[in-house]
């Protein structure tokens, strides 16, 4: 017998049995519905089921009867986004089907007119299928709460999502069309205990690999198949939204973040993070001279060392998170630390640069560890900086495997190594190049002057997140550092000892004023009525109020840079003035866990990050112009 034709009889004998059963239907306990409003921004739709009946799912799955809510609305008032709970499959004539058979609640938000003084009431009629051991009956109700401004109570608001499962995220998936299958690959620690609900359709047969973490369905071929396939996927208590790519001639989300990947690398270069690190690239180029070979085969030492620190930095990345801790880009600059250890080591390249000490190997030359170390530094050197087109991939990327958020973190290395491997690889460049001489010592010590202001700002960044004492003791122990370094230059060779004792005293005593800067932790205070919440954006939201949110951090030169040169423009500040803008401002200077979930919760993994709720949520690019902020807020 035809597929086609066994769903036809499975159909024919449900409906046979269901004619039957409301015929032969005897009194006894019913589903019960009822509608409670806990908050001013959330209703609740609460099923009671009695023991041994189930009604079904928002989808039936293919056999049964959806459970449907009509809401009836005064004006004033909307609906905004609904959660329904994940079901459980339940065997009905050898099909599947989803169900529930206990109690449970949906969630529905609302959004009451500012304007609206007195309780409004809100209706509901539900309609559902009810079905026992033998019986099935249709189930009908009419509900009705009143609503009224005021009545808002976020922590409970909280606690009423998460038990309801509903505190639910978005997440994105990589996809792949394999004839008539669809093969999603889940992030890492997704294990066999996964399942998916999807909203529409009966795509129910699901296949997991442990070891691949892959899942397949069969699709149904031709016109009729949707372009995206939207619903919950379940892991462990964790539940995710999730919208798959059913058309293979569409770029998955995974594959358009490649893209955005190696764009963004390219665009990094030329941030004013990286812009220092330049000046050793331009020495490294002028080194070689005329000899194309010798410039070749450094600019893929070169090239390898940006490329391995990004593979780094994902597994660090991934491997923190996997133990229940949140990280985002940049997230290094957020220990003052390792803000330290980059002045010490931008402000040492200096000296060596201006000619107080040298050293074997510099991070100047272009032997092969040379090469190499340059590419770590200049990586390490990005971390202040998001470039254009790399908050989406790097969001896609820590959502996804560990595989894909490698691939991404490759494009990136792949594009931010683009620039120097093509000039190095390109004869006609080096043939204009003059041969090395004294031009090259009065470049070295110029150059230098970018790598010191460097150094000055990672202080003020360092000074921001560890006070003005951490900050003292971090100059007090850069000046001991660079006294001992002059006297290794100046005097280290002497036959006399002295020298070699001096720098070793001079050296211990700097590292370990140094090291005291780092004990204390006195995060600068910021403007109270400014600093961001999700409870002030929904206040604000709920007073009619347009809310104008700045994810950023003192570390983050693009942040800086769109602050001074935009934000804080005349003309910007008019606009706020004049439409009442509440200017929020999300510091994620130092690690704060609740600012990386509202990033994530936005597919991004690091700042910038500017964000207009009007109350319609715009998202703004990461280099801002006044024309977008202008055309977000007058919702052009």
């Amino acid at each position: 017998m035809r597929p086609l034709s066994r769903c036809y009889l499975l159909i024919l004998l449900f409906n046979l049995v269901l004619c039957f059963n409301l015929v032969s239907a005897n009194e006894g306990e019913s589903c019960k519905v009822s509608l409670q409003a806990p908050t001013e921004d959330l209703v609740l739709v609460t099923f009671k089921i009695p023991k041994g009946k189930h009604i079904y799912w928002r989808n039936d799955g293919g056999v049964g009867r959806p459970t449907e809510i009509d809401w009836q609305l005064p004006p004033g008032i909307t609906l905004g986004k609904a959660y329904w709970p994940p079901p459980r499959r339940e065997e009905i004539f050898s099909s599947l089907s989803l169900v529930y058979d206990e109690r449970y609640s949906v969630c529905q938000e609302i959004k009451i007119d500012p304007a609206l003084s007195k309780p409004e009431v809100i209706k509901a009629k539900v309609t559902w299928l009810e079905c026992g051991e033998s019986t099935c009956i249709p189930g009908e109700a009419e509900v009705s709460v009143k609503v009224r401004k005021g009545e808002n109570n976020s922590q409970l608001r909280d606690e009423i999502l998460h038990r309801n499962l509903a505190d639910r995220e978005e997440l994105n998936l990589d996809t792949r069309l394999e004839g008539d299958k669809l093969v999603v690959y889940l992030p890492d620690g997704v294990y066999d205990k996964a399942d998916f609900f999807p909203y529409s359709g009966d795509l129910l047969n699901w296949q997991f690999a442990k070891d691949t973490l892959t899942l397949s369905c069969e699709l149904n071929e031709g016109e009729g198949r949707p372009a995206k396939l939207s619903g919950l996927l379940v892991t462990g208590d964790k539940v995710w939204e999730v919208s798959l790519n059913l058309r293979s001639d569409e770029p998955s989300p995974a594959y358009m973040s490649l893209v955005w990947a190696f764009l963004g690398g390219i665009i990094l270069n030329f941030m004013p993070c990286v812009f220092p690190v330049l000046s050793l690239k331009v020495l490294s180029l002028a080194s070689v001279g005329q000899d194309v070979h010798r410039s070749r085969l450094q600019s893929l030492w070169f090239s390898l060392g940006i490329c391995a620190t990004f593979w780094l930095l994902a597994l660090v990345m991934f491997g923190v998170r996997s133990l229940g801790y949140e990280l985002g880009w940049g997230f290094q600059m957020q220990y003052p630390p390792f803000v330290a250890f980059m002045t010490l080591l931008f402000w040492l390249i200096a000296l060596n640069l201006w000619g107080v000490f040298e050293v074997g190997l510099s991070l100047t030359r272009l032997e092969g560890q040379g090469a190499f170390s340059g590419g770590v530094l200049t990586v390490i050197a990005s971390a202040p900086c998001t470039a254009p087109f790399m908050g989406v991939a790097l969001g896609v990327a820590l959502s996804s495997s560990l595989w894909m958020a490698l691939a991404i973190f490759t494009c990136l290395g792949v594009g931010m190594a683009l620039p120097y491997f093509v000039l190095a690889n390109w004869p006609q460049f080096l043939q204009k190049l003059p041969k090395p001489g004294r031009w090259m010592e009065d470049l070295k010590s110029l150059l230098a002057f970018p790598l010191g202001l460097t150094c000055i700002y990672f202080i003020d960044v360092f000074y921001k997140e560890a006070g003005s004492e951490a900050a003292l003791l971090l100059m007090v122990g850069l000046w001991l550092i660079s006294l001992a370094v002059w006297i290794y230059g100046r005097f280290f060779h002497s036959k006399s000892i002295w020298p070699k004792v001096i720098f070793a005293i001079l050296l211990v005593l700097g590292l370990f004023v140094f090291g005291l800067s780092f004990k204390n932790d006195t995060k600068m205070a910021e403007a109270e009525e400014n600093r961001w919440s999700p409870q002030k954006v929904e206040e604000a939201l709920q007073r009619g109020q347009i809310v104008f949110v700045d994810f950023g951090a003192s570390w983050c030169l693009t942040c800086q840079f769109n602050e001074r040169t935009v934000l804080q423009s005349e003309r910007v500040q008019r606009l706020f003035a004049e439409y009442n803008v509440l200017f929020l401002k999300a510091d994620w200077t130092n690690k704060d866990e609740e600012i990386t979930r509202a990033l994530q919760s936005f597919g991004r993994n690091g700042v910038p990050l500017y964000v207009v709720y009007t109350p319609e949520v715009k998202v703004l690019p990461e280099l801002l112009t006044v024309k977008d902020i202008v055309e977000a807020v007058q919702g052009e």
